[in-house]
């Protein structure tokens, strides 16, 4: 009887040895494919990559955390593969610099609350991002993170041909943050897809800030201070496409507008801007605040029941088209064109074949230094404005 107890603790110990978890303990350097057996956990980081081509299957496992150092730090190596698991209680999930085509696939990720470290996933100068079908939050009462601007879900900084799809994000300074790195400064603008994602309870849902050749489709985005933004501080961006997402309860749904905080000094354009076939709507303030865009396209969006103007076009924004959208029952204007500053407001835009209806202010509107813009066969029942032919 004591051998068969004996043989019975031998075998619960090899399946669950950390040491003996499909070759890889906790804080190990990992050179070759890995598949956990058990659970890990510890103090600092969890797994170091530490060779190109390797999968880590993390076997619906966890590597937890005690709330400091990187899940799994993948630093200067190409083609890593993490699947399967979850990761959770680190400062950082998972870091990567430098590490072409990471994949993270199927991942459950939550970091610490209010974490002072940058993100749960936060990559930097890649070539080739694939994040799919993973569950990634922020802990902590909604909005999340806002005491820490660093708090975010997943941050991307100089990230090319990204592909961010199918997984859902809450809580964070940000869901996911597309900006400028400033410790690679020579880098390439962020460019890629977030698509089919559904995110909740951050500051601003998606940032794309030091961004280009962007496309942000199917995504719901709720709960946040700012849906969607495009542009931040002295940076603009180009060639972003916001296409079929659903953009709703938050204070202001979808925000364009690249400013600088110095009032004297010129705005700064975002160029080439496609927001089409959205729907958004029930947001406390704006349902769209759009600034500073030239050569851009606002087309087939559904825009209702936001608290104050569904569609307002700022500032210096010239040589846009405003087309064929909807935009009803807004407790503001339905579209206006304003200069709040410095008046220089939108000019030389086409706004024409909108139905805009049942708005608490005017359904089509221009102030004095919105003008001259060519207002054309617009469904209106109440307008202010010497262009707007309605």
């Amino acid at each position: 009887m004591r051998n068969g107890l004996f043989r019975a603790f031998v075998v619960l110990a090899l399946a669950c040895s950390p040491v003996l978890a499909g070759g890889a303990s906790f804080g190990d350097t990992v050179t070759a494919d890995v598949k956990l057996t058990c659970d890990l956990s510890g103090s600092g980081d969890g797994l170091i990559v530490g060779a190109d081509h390797i999968t880590i299957d993390l076997n619906g496992y966890t590597i937890d955390g005690d709330g400091t150092g990187v899940g799994i730090d993948v630093t200067g190596y190409e083609k890593v593969k993490i699947k399967n698991g979850a990761i959770v209680d680190f400062g950082e999930c998972v870091y990567a610099e430098d590490a072409d085509k990471l994949k993270l696939e199927n991942l459950t990720l939550q970091t610490v609350s209010n974490s002072l470290e940058w993100a749960a996933v936060e990559v930097r100068g890649a070539k080739g991002l694939t994040i799919k079908d993973c569950d990634i939050s922020v802990p902590g009462d909604p909005p999340h993170g806002v005491n820490n601007p660093k708090a975010a879900c997943v941050a991307v900084w100089g990230v090319t041909k990204m592909k961010i799809e199918k997984c859902t994000m809450d809580g964070g300074f940000f869901g996911v943050a597309c900006s400028e790195t400033f410790s690679q400064p020579d880098a390439d603008p962020t460019n890629g897809k977030i698509k089919d994602c559904d995110i909740t309870d951050c500051l601003i849902g998606i940032l794309a800030a030091y961004t280009t050749d962007m496309k942000i489709e199917k995504c719901e985005v709720s709960g946040c201070q700012t849906g969607i933004r495009l542009g931040l501080s002295v940076k603009g961006v180009s060639n972003v496409k916001v296409k079929d997402c659903e953009i709703h309860d938050n204070f202001d749904g979808l925000a364009v507008q690249t400013l600088s905080s110095d009032f004297s000094l010129p705005f700064v354009d975002n160029e080439k801007i496609k927001l089409e076939k959205n729907e958004v709507y029930d947001n406390t303030r704006m349902g769209m605040l759009v600034g500073e865009i030239q050569n851009s396209k606002i087309k087939g969006n559904d825009i209702h029941d936001n608290g104050f103007d569904g569609l307002r076009l700022l500032n210096d924004s010239q040589n846009n088209k405003i087309e064929k959208n909807v935009v009803t029952d807004n407790g503001g204007d339905g579209i206006g064109l304003r200069s709040p500053r410095l008046h220089i407001g939108p000019s030389n835009n086409d706004i024409k074949k909108n139905t805009s209806e049942g708005n608490g202010g005017f359904d089509c509107f221009h102030d004095e230094y919105s003008t001259p813009n060519d207002w054309d066969k617009n469904d209106c029942d109440t307008s202010s404005g010497a262009d707007i032919d309605s």
